[in-house]
C-alpha cells in the first residue's frame, strides 16, 4: 500500500517538477539580470552608489603590493598600483580618454588594446552591465554552461572588450569572468563575497591566463562608498620625477617606457619583471661574472649547466636534465 502511494505521489508531482525545471531553464536575460542585482544588494542599493574607493592587497608574480581603485558611476576610473614598494603604475579613464604613468615617469596616452581594457574595467566596476543609464554598452544572454549550469552573460561595453560573466544558478552571484587579453584568455575567479554598505563584493579575485607564475591575486581590504574624492583623482596624471628603483648601493635603475597600447596586465607583469631585475641586479651581475670566469668549450659546459640548473631550482622551478 505504501509503495502504491509513493508511486501515485511521484506520478502526480513529476509533471509539476518538470514544468518548474523547464521554466527555470528558460529564464530570460531580464530575469537573470534582476536576480543578479537582487543578489548583490538590490537595485536601490546599487543605484545609490555614485563612487567607490576600494583598496586591495595584491600579489603579482610573487611580489606583494597595494592597489587603490576609484570607480565613478559615470565611467570615470582611476587605479594606483604600488608594487613591492618600488614600482608604481597609475591609470586614469575620463570621458573616453585614458592615460598611464609608469614608474613615476612621463605620462602616456592610452590607446588601442590598453584603452579598451580600461573601458571594460570601468564598465564592470560601475555595474554598468546591470544598472541602465550608466556607461553605454550591451548585455546578451549566452545560455547555460554545460559543466556548471552557470548562466552566461556577455557584456560588451562601447569602446571596450567583451567580458563574459558566469552566474551561479543558485546564488545568482558571478563566480568568474573571462575576457581576451594579449592573445590569451584572462579568467577572474570571484570568491569570498562580503557586504560593504549594503552591497556584496568579492573580496578574493584571482586572475589567471593558465600560466601559474603569472597569476594575480587581488584581496579587498577596505571599501568606501560615496565618500570624499580627491579633486584631481580623475584628471590626467602629471608627469612624475624619474625616481631610481635601484636598491641602495646600485648604480642602475631598470626602467622602460610603456606603449600606448599596453594592457593593464602587461603593465603589471612588466612592473614585476623590472622590479625583480632591479632588486636582484647585483646578484645577477655576480652570477654573470662567475660564468664568464669559468669558460667551457661548446658542448662541454658541465659546470655551466650545473650552476644554471641550481639557480633555476632555487627559483622554485622544475628542471629536466639529460
Amino acid at each position: 500500500m505504501r509503495y502504491i502511494l509513493v508511486v501515485m505521489l511521484v506520478t502526480l508531482l513529476l509533471p509539476m517538477y518538470e514544468v518548474a525545471v523547464h521554466a527555470e531553464s528558460k529564464l530570460t536575460l531580464e530575469t537573470i539580470v534582476d536576480r543578479c542585482v537582487d543578489a548583490l544588494g538590490g537595485e536601490q542599493q546599487l543605484e545609490r552608489v555614485s563612487v567607490v574607493h576600494t583598496t586591495f592587497a595584491v600579489t603579482i608574480q610573487g611580489l606583494k603590493g597595494s592597489l587603490h581603485e576609484w570607480a565613478a558611476s559615470d565611467g570615470r576610473h582611476h587605479i594606483d598600483l604600488d608594487l613591492a614598494g618600488q614600482y608604481k603604475v597609475v591609470m586614469v579613464l575620463n570621458d573616453g580618454e585614458g592615460w598611464i604613468r609608469n614608474q613615476n615617469g612621463p605620462v602616456s596616452k592610452l590607446g588601442g588594446q590598453g584603452l579598451k581594457d580600461e573601458v571594460s574595467a570601468a564598465f564592470v566596476s560601475t555595474y554598468s552591465y546591470l544598472i541602465p543609464g550608466r556607461m553605454p554598452g550591451k548585455v546578451t544572454y549566452g545560455g547555460t554552461e554545460d559543466a556548471t549550469g552557470c548562466h552566461i552573460l556577455r557584456t560588451i561595453p562601447e569602446g571596450g572588450v567583451e567580458v563574459t560573466f558566469f552566474i551561479d544558478p543558485n546564488t545568482f552571484l558571478p563566480v568568474r569572468s573571462e575576457q581576451p587579453q594579449g592573445g590569451l584568455l584572462l579568467t577572474a575567479t570571484l570568491s569570498d563575497w562580503k557586504e560593504f554598505d549594503g552591497v556584496l563584493m568579492p573580496t578574493h579575485v584571482l586572475y589567471s591566463t593558465g600560466v601559474t607564475p603569472n597569476d594575480q591575486l587581488f584581496e579587498i581590504k577596505t571599501v568606501e562608498m560615496n565618500g570624499p574624492v580627491p579633486p584631481d583623482i580623475f584628471k590626467k596624471p602629471v608627469d612624475g620625477a624619474q625616481k631610481s628603483a635601484s636598491p641602495k648601493g646600485s648604480t642602475t635603475a631598470i626602467t622602460s617606457t610603456p606603449s600606448m597600447a599596453e594592457t593593464a596586465e602587461e603593465s603589471f607583469i612588466r612592473a614585476a619583471v623590472e622590479t625583480a631585475v632591479t632588486t636582484n641586479e647585483q646578484s645577477l651581475i655576480t652570477f654573470r661574472r662567475d660564468l664568464h670566469g669559468h669558460p667551457e668549450l661548446a658542448g662541454q659546459e658541465v659546470r655551466t649547466a650545473r650552476v644554471i640548473t641550481d639557480r633555476v631550482r632555487l627559483a622554485g622551478l622544475d628542471v629536466e636534465t639529460g
